[in-house]
């Protein structure tokens, strides 16, 4: 959760994303620069979370070496100090940045890490999250079991934690994962349970405000989710019915050349 601001902060009002856009490609080094002021200072907590901010904005801007360098710089910091809960977010957001940029052996060492911390600490979200990003980092080492493993852990872990969005997110990888092993009845049945949770309730969908850095992808609106989940059912269905692999290889559900997602975000 986020704490209450100090009285003597002034917030800049930004009343639209574009906007915010715009004032992260104007602030992003500042943003950087305060995270290594905050770990020199061994303000742990501050390091991490700012680090963790820096992602929501990378995810759409595609500065990953920024955020690489926010997340080494919070992950030093909270192993200096013995922060778990520092060190389990920024392996996480490790693990999600270097996978984006193709270092998947690499990015499984710190998504390992983040699982077992965060098993630790407790945090059933922080775990979910994480299995999600192990989906893509398992795809790239071309382990397709271990991508239905991780969907189901990570969908078994938001329906205990009663986070809808998370959980439809699951349904929807592990129908994907199940039609690239083969398994086109499974496949059907995951994208059509995605497909029915539907909308969530405002309350579940800004559950962004509780979920973990650079996960904003989980974040979307309900009908993109449901939009992707019908279109990996829809291909499903038909090409299960023609007796052959539901895509080429590459294509992944919803928008051309997406993968199925992974967090994260």
């Amino acid at each position: 959760m986020v704490r209450p601001l100090d009285p003597d902060v002034t917030v800049e009002p930004i009343p639209d994303r574009d906007q915010a856009l715009a004032w992260f490609d104007r602030e992003r080094q500042v943003l950087n620069q305060a995270v290594e002021l905050a770990a020199a200072a061994d303000r742990v907590e501050h390091a991490w979370r700012l680090a963790a901010a820096i992602g929501v904005f990378v995810d759409r801007r595609g500065r990953w070496d920024d955020w690489i360098s926010a997340l080494r710089t919070a992950l030093s910091t909270a192993q200096r100090l013995g922060d778990p809960t520092g060190q389990a977010n920024a392996h996480s957001g490790l693990g999600l940045a270097r996978s984006r940029l193709g270092h998947h052996v690499d990015a499984h060492h710190h998504l390992a890490q983040a699982l077992a911390l965060f098993e630790a600490l407790g945090d059933g979200l922080g775990r979910a999250y994480t299995h999600l990003r192990m989906c893509a980092v398992s795809e790239g080492l071309s382990r397709p079991a271990d991508c239905l493993t991780h969907a189901q852990s990570a969908h078994d872990l938001f329906a205990d934690e009663g986070h809808e969005a998370g959980r439809a997110q699951a349904l929807n990888n592990l129908g994907w994962y199940h039609a690239q092993l083969g398994s086109y009845g499974e496949a059907i049945d995951r994208c059509a349970e995605s497909v029915a949770l539907g909308p969530a309730p405002e309350a579940r969908r800004r559950a962004g405000s509780r979920t973990r850095p650079g996960q904003s992808r989980l974040r979307s609106p309900p009908a993109r989710r449901v939009r992707a989940g019908g279109h990996v059912l829809r291909a499903v269905g038909t090409d299960a019915a023609r007796g052959r692999r539901p895509v080429p290889r590459g294509v992944r559900p919803g928008p051309p050349r997406r993968r199925p997602r992974d967090h994260g975000k």
